[in-house]
């Protein structure tokens, strides 16, 4: 499976400072990243989701960064890419109601 990159740049300069990569999702996201899904399915989207998933995306990395720094230095793209990719992990061990993570990790 592709890593799960993120970079945070400076506001300032708009130039790259560090790009943060990923290659496993920890099994602690899971629920998160579940809860979030199934919230936003209805459509609707507040600050304070926004700030949940910022909190979500650091928290995939290992809090190597602040939401701080999320919020000031990260492209909106890159942000929704890294969420999605943690969504699609997570997807993959409950699709139709079934959870079979041996099977999930076989496809990968």
């Amino acid at each position: 499976m592709k890593p799960i990159e993120l970079t945070l740049y400076d506001p300032a300069t708009n130039e790259a400072v560090k790009t943060y990569t990923r290659s496993f999702v920890p099994w602690e996201i899971l629920k998160a990243a579940l809860r979030l899904r199934k919230r936003f399915d209805g459509g609707e989207f507040t600050d304070e989701d926004a700030d949940e998933l910022a909190a979500l995306v650091v928290a995939v990395f290992g809090d190597e960064f602040s939401n701080e720094q999320v919020n000031k230095g990260t492209d909106i793209g890159e942000m929704i890419t890294v969420i999605q990719a943690v969504v699609t992990r997570a997807s993959q061990f409950v699709r139709g109601g079934e959870a079979n993570p041996t099977t999930a990790s076989q496809t990968d």
